[in-house]
């Protein structure tokens, strides 16, 4: 399998106390061109200060309207480099009414049951606003070919028409592959730690991607009897 990507390395700050989700990102960004600061909300303004980030991925809590009114004075001074500087701003549902974006400042957010998948694609569209063939990133393992930043998937030069969840399936068997994932880890890492949905939605998906892909690469998507089910490279 070959991963290609852009040599051009995006910087992200990290801001969170929360050691499950920074795991989380760490896993979720590896394969992404991108240098990682991490910070807790403690030491959060002192990092910030010290600028050269193109993205801030903010997990504040209550905190997170403060620490926002503190990227947009920065910014303001010219104290946090880039004036293009983004925010992904990871919240919970309860507080989504009470979220207010600075104006200066390109922002998105992120609820915190989102899926892997979901986090990698809104840290994309604020890395690369304008992608181009650069930063885009191509995973090739036999005949299969997978462009991550368009969102297509090809099998010897055709384009397989995959649903959403079916491609956030197949790119995580892809980029975690020759390792068995349970069905519970596969449900909270595609569709998101908060999915209550029985495991049974896993097999659908993976018989779906199975028909949908050609003979060989359709038999690198192994079943792990009793387990779950695991990618296997060419």
């Amino acid at each position: 399998m070959e991963t290609h990507r852009s040599t051009l390395s995006k910087r992200v700050l990290v801001i969170s106390n929360d050691e499950y989700f920074r795991t989380e990102v760490a896993t979720a960004i590896a394969t992404m061109p991108v240098t990682v600061a991490w910070a807790s909300l403690s030491d959060a303004q002192r990092r910030m200060a010290m600028g050269e980030f193109d993205t801030i991925l903010l997990d504040a809590g209550d905190q997170t309207i403060a620490l926002l009114e503190t990227i947009e004075r920065l910014d303001s001074n010219a104290t946090l480099e880039a004036a293009s500087a983004a925010v992904l701003v990871r919240i919970s549902e309860d507080r989504l009414k009470a979220l207010q974006f600075p104006q200066r400042i390109h922002c998105d957010f992120i609820l915190d049951c989102a899926s892997e998948i979901e986090l990698v694609t809104r840290l994309r569209f604020l890395l690369w606003p304008k992608e181009t063939p650069a930063a885009d990133e191509i995973i090739s393992d036999g005949p299969l070919t997978i462009d991550t930043a368009t969102y297509q998937v090809r099998s010897y030069g055709e384009s397989l028409d995959l649903a959403y969840l079916e491609y956030a399936l197949l790119v995580f068997l892809v980029t975690h592959a020759n390792r068995a994932h349970s069905r519970e880890e596969l449900l909270r890492r595609v569709w998101g730690g908060q999915y209550y949905g029985g495991s049974r939605t896993v097999d659908v998906h993976v018989r779906r991607v199975r028909a949908k892909l050609d003979p060989e690469s359709a038999e690198r998507l192994e079943t792990v009897r009793g387990m779950g089910y695991l990618w296997r490279t060419s």
